[in-house]
């Protein structure tokens, strides 16, 4: 009866972690695309900062603006879009969706000439992308990068979300 009772109790404390695992999961992803969720996204940017301000290695961020027409359908080109992204980037870097219209990337020991060469890349990726919408029509939708580096290893998280905050100034005076 004890064992029974200890085999339970066992059952119940892995049954909860692994309810916690997957509850971390589905915070650390955006459900709508897959990619990773905002708060994810800070995480990862104030750990790569810090880690960049240790090691002295410059850390870029390039931020992609997505205008969808037909806005149910965001989730679907947003999604096509981050797919398309991957094939792009190194595995180490994080690539997520901060905000319904808006995914970034956090390029790893990456200078500011380097970040330009990976956003013509990304550019030259996603140009011609066409993302297939229903009744087999495909989705209009217009994209635009910014990019957010800084030299020095020494600025850290608070000047990238700093930055983040006047794209958003920067988008509500003047829409793409």
């Amino acid at each position: 009866m004890a064992f029974m009772a200890l085999v339970a109790a066992l059952f119940m404390g892995w049954h909860s972690d692994h309810q916690l695992i997957r509850l971390q999961a589905t915070m650390d992803h955006d459900p709508g695309t897959g990619l990773g969720s905002r708060s994810w996204f800070e995480q990862r940017l104030q750990a790569e900062c810090a880690r960049s301000q240790r090691m002295l290695q410059p850390v870029a961020l390039l931020v992609l603006d997505v205008i969808v027409v037909d806005r149910a359908q965001e989730d679907k080109v947003l999604a096509a879009i981050g797919e398309h992204l991957r094939i792009s980037v190194r595995q180490e870097e994080v690539l997520a969706r901060i905000e319904p219209h808006r995914l970034a990337l956090i390029a790893v020991n990456c200078a500011h000439h380097q970040a330009r060469q990976l956003k013509l890349r990304i550019e030259e990726r996603l140009h011609g992308l066409r993302v297939l919408g229903p009744h087999g029509r495909f989705l209009d939708f217009t994209w635009k990068i910014h990019l957010i580096t800084e030299e020095s290893a020494s600025s850290g998280y608070d000047f990238y979300v700093n930055s983040l905050r006047e794209l958003d100034r920067e988008k509500t005076s003047d829409p793409m």
